[in-house]
Protein backbone atom coordinates (compact mmCIF):
# COMPACT_ATOMS: atom_id res chain seq x y z
CA UNK A 1 0.00 0.00 0.00
CA UNK A 2 2.83 2.42 0.82
CA UNK A 3 4.48 1.73 -2.53
CA UNK A 4 1.21 2.42 -4.34
CA UNK A 5 0.69 5.68 -2.43
CA UNK A 6 4.26 6.83 -3.04
CA UNK A 7 3.99 5.85 -6.70
CA UNK A 8 0.78 7.84 -7.09
CA UNK A 9 2.55 10.78 -5.49
CA UNK A 10 5.39 10.53 -8.00
CA UNK A 11 2.86 10.49 -10.85
CA UNK A 12 1.13 13.55 -9.39
CA UNK A 13 4.46 15.34 -9.01
CA UNK A 14 5.39 14.46 -12.58
CA UNK A 15 2.05 15.80 -13.79
CA UNK A 16 2.56 19.06 -11.88
CA UNK A 17 6.05 19.48 -13.35
CA UNK A 18 4.78 18.78 -16.88
CA UNK A 19 1.93 21.27 -16.48
CA UNK A 20 4.30 23.84 -15.02
CA UNK A 21 6.60 23.43 -18.03
CA UNK A 22 3.66 23.62 -20.41
CA UNK A 23 2.36 26.88 -18.96
CA UNK A 24 5.76 28.51 -18.32
CA UNK A 25 5.97 30.06 -21.83
CA UNK A 26 2.66 31.88 -21.17
CA UNK A 27 3.91 33.16 -17.85
CA UNK A 28 5.19 36.41 -19.34
CA UNK A 29 1.62 37.62 -19.87
CA UNK A 30 0.74 37.36 -16.18
CA UNK A 31 3.84 38.89 -14.59
CA UNK A 32 3.44 42.14 -12.71
CA UNK A 33 6.63 43.91 -11.61
CA UNK A 34 4.58 46.08 -9.25
CA UNK A 35 3.43 43.07 -7.21
CA UNK A 36 4.81 43.33 -3.66
CA UNK A 37 5.86 39.67 -3.50
CA UNK A 38 9.05 40.44 -5.43
CA UNK A 39 8.42 37.66 -7.94
CA UNK A 40 6.04 39.40 -10.29
CA UNK A 41 2.96 37.82 -8.69
CA UNK A 42 4.04 34.17 -8.95
CA UNK A 43 5.43 33.68 -5.44
CA UNK A 44 2.54 31.43 -4.36
CA UNK A 45 3.36 29.00 -7.15
CA UNK A 46 6.96 28.82 -6.01
CA UNK A 47 5.94 28.45 -2.37
CA UNK A 48 3.67 25.52 -3.25
CA UNK A 49 6.54 23.82 -5.10
CA UNK A 50 8.82 24.31 -2.08
CA UNK A 51 6.11 22.83 0.16
CA UNK A 52 5.76 19.71 -1.98
CA UNK A 53 9.53 19.37 -2.24
CA UNK A 54 9.91 19.49 1.54
CA UNK A 55 7.04 17.04 1.94
CA UNK A 56 8.69 14.66 -0.52
CA UNK A 57 12.05 15.08 1.23
CA UNK A 58 10.46 14.14 4.57
CA UNK A 59 8.91 11.10 2.89
CA UNK A 60 12.39 10.22 1.62
CA UNK A 61 13.78 10.41 5.16
CA UNK A 62 11.02 8.09 6.39
CA UNK A 63 11.66 5.65 3.56
CA UNK A 64 15.39 5.74 4.29
CA UNK A 65 14.83 5.00 7.96
CA UNK A 66 12.59 2.09 7.03
CA UNK A 67 14.98 0.71 4.42
CA UNK A 68 17.99 0.75 6.72
CA UNK A 69 15.97 -0.77 9.56
CA UNK A 70 14.84 -3.82 7.63
CA UNK A 71 16.91 -6.95 6.98
CA UNK A 72 17.16 -7.39 3.22
CA UNK A 73 17.38 -10.79 1.52
CA UNK A 74 19.91 -11.30 -1.28
CA UNK A 75 21.70 -8.04 -0.54
CA UNK A 76 24.88 -9.64 -1.82
CA UNK A 77 23.46 -9.65 -5.36
CA UNK A 78 24.23 -6.64 -7.51
CA UNK A 79 20.74 -6.03 -8.86
CA UNK A 80 19.25 -6.08 -5.33
CA UNK A 81 21.76 -3.44 -4.21
CA UNK A 82 20.97 -1.39 -7.32
CA UNK A 83 17.22 -1.55 -6.60
CA UNK A 84 17.92 -0.68 -2.96
CA UNK A 85 19.94 2.43 -3.85
CA UNK A 86 17.52 3.56 -6.58
CA UNK A 87 14.62 3.18 -4.17
CA UNK A 88 16.62 5.02 -1.54
CA UNK A 89 17.59 7.92 -3.86
CA UNK A 90 14.29 8.33 -5.73
CA UNK A 91 12.44 10.52 -3.16
CA UNK A 92 15.43 12.84 -2.86
CA UNK A 93 15.79 13.15 -6.63
CA UNK A 94 12.07 13.83 -6.96
CA UNK A 95 12.23 16.45 -4.18
CA UNK A 96 15.07 18.24 -5.98
CA UNK A 97 13.35 18.02 -9.35
CA UNK A 98 10.11 19.48 -7.94
CA UNK A 99 11.96 22.71 -7.28
CA UNK A 100 14.63 22.79 -9.98
CA UNK A 101 12.86 21.71 -13.17
CA UNK A 102 9.99 24.23 -13.01
CA UNK A 103 12.29 26.80 -11.41
CA UNK A 104 14.71 26.78 -14.31
CA UNK A 105 11.87 27.05 -16.85
CA UNK A 106 10.29 29.93 -14.94
CA UNK A 107 13.66 31.62 -14.51
CA UNK A 108 14.24 31.58 -18.28
CA UNK A 109 10.79 33.02 -19.04
CA UNK A 110 10.96 35.72 -16.36
CA UNK A 111 14.48 36.68 -17.45
CA UNK A 112 13.32 37.03 -21.06
CA UNK A 113 10.35 39.11 -19.90
CA UNK A 114 12.56 41.38 -17.82
CA UNK A 115 15.06 41.88 -20.64
CA UNK A 116 12.27 42.66 -23.10
CA UNK A 117 10.55 45.15 -20.77
CA UNK A 118 13.84 46.83 -19.82
CA UNK A 119 14.65 47.19 -23.53
CA UNK A 120 11.27 48.83 -24.14
CA UNK A 121 11.72 51.16 -21.18
CA UNK A 122 15.21 52.14 -22.36
CA UNK A 123 13.79 53.04 -25.78
CA UNK A 124 11.07 55.16 -24.18
CA UNK A 125 13.65 56.78 -21.94
CA UNK A 126 15.84 57.65 -24.94
CA UNK A 127 12.85 59.14 -26.76
CA UNK A 128 11.93 61.26 -23.74
CA UNK A 129 15.54 62.44 -23.35
CA UNK A 130 15.64 63.57 -26.98
CA UNK A 131 12.33 65.40 -26.60
CA UNK A 132 13.58 66.85 -23.30
CA UNK A 133 16.46 68.50 -25.14
CA UNK A 134 14.21 70.02 -27.79
CA UNK A 135 13.17 73.59 -27.14
CA UNK A 136 10.21 75.02 -28.92
CA UNK A 137 9.46 78.64 -28.89
CA UNK A 138 6.68 79.50 -26.61
CA UNK A 139 5.66 80.78 -23.24
CA UNK A 140 8.11 80.10 -20.40
CA UNK A 141 5.36 78.58 -18.24
CA UNK A 142 4.42 76.24 -21.06
CA UNK A 143 8.06 75.15 -21.53
CA UNK A 144 8.45 74.58 -17.78
CA UNK A 145 5.23 72.55 -17.64
CA UNK A 146 6.35 70.43 -20.58
CA UNK A 147 9.76 69.81 -18.99
CA UNK A 148 8.12 68.88 -15.66
CA UNK A 149 5.84 66.42 -17.45
CA UNK A 150 8.80 64.87 -19.26
CA UNK A 151 10.73 64.71 -15.99
CA UNK A 152 7.84 62.89 -14.30
CA UNK A 153 7.66 60.41 -17.18
CA UNK A 154 11.43 59.81 -16.98
CA UNK A 155 11.17 59.24 -13.22
CA UNK A 156 8.31 56.78 -13.75
CA UNK A 157 10.33 54.86 -16.34
CA UNK A 158 13.31 54.73 -13.98
CA UNK A 159 11.08 53.42 -11.17
CA UNK A 160 9.73 50.70 -13.46
CA UNK A 161 13.26 49.71 -14.48
CA UNK A 162 14.31 49.54 -10.81
CA UNK A 163 11.32 47.34 -9.98
CA UNK A 164 12.16 45.02 -12.87
CA UNK A 165 15.77 44.76 -11.75
CA UNK A 166 14.76 43.96 -8.17
CA UNK A 167 12.22 41.33 -9.24
CA UNK A 168 13.45 37.80 -8.63
CA UNK A 169 13.64 35.52 -11.66
CA UNK A 170 12.06 32.50 -9.96
CA UNK A 171 11.41 30.78 -6.68
CA UNK A 172 14.88 29.21 -6.67
CA UNK A 173 16.65 32.57 -6.63
CA UNK A 174 17.70 34.09 -3.36
CA UNK A 175 16.37 37.43 -2.29
CA UNK A 176 18.42 40.30 -3.60
CA UNK A 177 20.03 42.68 -1.16
CA UNK A 178 19.03 46.31 -1.52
Amino acid sequence: MAGFSAGMGVWAITAVIVLYLKFAPNLQHSLDPNNPDGNGGIKKLGDSLWFFAILTFVLGVLISIYMFGVQWEFMYKGYVRLIFFVWLALPYLVAISIVLVPGLAVRRQVNQYKNYKIGQLKQQKAQFYTSYKEFREGDDDQIIATKKELNEKLNHIQEQMDKLKKMRDSHIDGKTKD
